[in-house]
């Protein structure tokens, strides 16, 4: 087991190999108008669940080629993804969240991205931040996952098998997971227009570094390649799609404040608004990062155009501090909101030790009716409450979410006892939801408590 959830660096948010859950309990439809909270602890609620899958550790879990030691191999199949649909549903799921990318690569076939196993393995993987490490896949890894995957289409597979068991299905799309060096020209010469070039990742200061796997979204050649994906993956029966900010560059984007973002648009919409040049002057943090977020919902706008056209419901995540952003073990620990503060950080003044960010504007997200629902991270103390908040000022549902494993029988981040009251203060409806970010749907002996025990009534 350890040989394939080898750890990058002190954060969970580091490892490179793991099946991410996603689990909420929704109190409200998606789209309507939150009911007031009304404080009765014995009030029946309807529920809506969300699992999200992590597709290439299900493929590798569920072929026996990972955590399968001595087992004979069991090449993909269809009956397979069903089983995993089937799980779900017994256990009170009734909507998929399908996180199909893997180092920049999809575990479905695009005419953008490569598919997984194709590109080779660079060693050393410069592709994960500013970090510098030795390549985290075996080889036999990466060719067993590329070969399942060429078996047929796992997305067409999985959207029948969760229309079958009546589920709905979202895609999770990969908004700032886009790690690895696998997919650019320079170690893909093949890739053709499969290939990510990297100058659309954001750049440093001197112009010279890139923080490999986060897109520069203010640029709109970004952008356009991104949306291109999306409506590319819109052509399935989805019933929605997810924008999801897990990424692996969280703690791996080093500790200098401010150290990305400087590209050329960005510096020239800079100096336009400001009069500053930011290659030869002093940023100030909070008028770049408010840039930064201006464009994340340019993207936004069009990422809801192209879903609601198809008629399909859109979510985004969010945070309840008012800024995303990457960075080093701080900056990982603060993801998972384990050093969250409460106040909303967007006030011009506070400190922002990060490596690069961006403002969240939540608030004109929901204002312009762009999304039909928000998951969001906050605070470990008080977490329901401070979302609550934000539920009440966007009139939007909002789902709190948290980070859950269960290892070797024990839950590592918190006691298990602070996720069973915070999903029971869902249940009396003082907001929409709940979810839970864990390493694996697939039981497995070492992976216990399993999520379930979660939501167990």
């Amino acid at each position: 087991m350890q040989n394939h959830t080898q750890a990058l660096g002190a954060s969970r948010n580091q490892l490179w190999l793991q099946v991410v859950v996603v689990l909420a309990i929704s109190t409200a439809a998606f789209g309507q108008k939150p009911a007031p909270h009304t404080g009765e602890a014995d009030r029946l609620v309807p529920s809506e669940q969300f699992v999200i899958i992590r597709v290439y550790g299900s493929i590798l879990y569920s072929t026996k080629h990972w955590g399968g030691e001595g087992a004979l191999l069991a090449p993909l199949t269809t009956e397979q993804i069903d089983g995993w649909m089937k799980k779900c549903a017994d256990n009170g799921v009734t909507t998929v969240l399908w996180r199909a990318n893997c180092a920049g690569t999809l575990t479905y076939p695009s005419k953008f991205t490569g598919l997984a196993g194709e590109p080779p393995l660079p060693d050393p993987n410069e592709g994960m931040g500013v970090a510098s490490v030795k390549q985290g896949w075996a080889l036999a890894d990466w060719q067993w996952l590329g070969e399942q995957c060429k078996r047929f289409n796992t997305l067409e597979a999985a959207v029948t098998a969760a229309h079958k068991h009546g589920l709905k299905f979202y895609l999770d799309f990969n908004t700032f997971d886009m790690v690895g060096s696998w997919c650019s020209p320079k170690t893909w010469p093949d890739g053709g227009d499969q290939n990510w070039d990297p100058d659309m990742w954001l750049w440093s200061k001197d112009q010279n570094r890139r923080l490999a796997g986060v897109p520069c979204y203010f640029d709109p050649k970004v952008r356009a390649r991104r949306l291109a994906e999306l409506a590319e993956a819109l052509e399935y029966d989805l019933d929605g799609v997810a924008l999801g900010f897990f990424s692996h560059c969280d703690g791996m984007s080093g500790e200098d404040r401010c150290a990305f973002g400087y590209n050329p648009v960005v510096v020239s919409e800079y100096k336009k608004r400001h009069q500053v040049d930011l290659l030869t002057e002093d940023v100030d943090t909070h008028r770049f990062y408010a840039l930064h977020g201006e464009g994340f919902t340019e993207f936004v706008r069009g990422a809801s155009k192209l879903v609601h056209k198809k008629g399909k419901k859109l979510i985004c995540s969010t945070r309840t501090d008012g800024i995303h952003g990457w960075g080093g073990s701080t900056a990982a620990l603060a993801t998972q909101g384990e050093t969250m503060r409460w106040i909303d950080l967007r006030d011009g003044k506070s400190e922002l030790p990060l490596a690069a960010g961006f403002y969240l504007e939540t608030e004109k997200w929901a204002q312009e009716r762009l999304v039909d629902g928000l998951l969001c991270n906050a605070p470990y103390t008080d977490g329901v409450q401070v979302v609550r908040k934000l539920r009440d000022r966007v009139e939007l549902p909002v789902y709190l979410w948290r980070d859950y494993t269960g290892y070797q029988g024990k839950v590592l981040e918190r006691p298990l006892e602070s996720f069973l009251t915070e999903v029971q203060e869902v249940r009396n409806g003082v907001m929409d939801g709940y979810c839970i970010l864990v390493m694996q749907i697939i039981d497995h002996p070492n992976l216990r408590p399993d999520w379930t025990v979660v939501y167990a009534k």
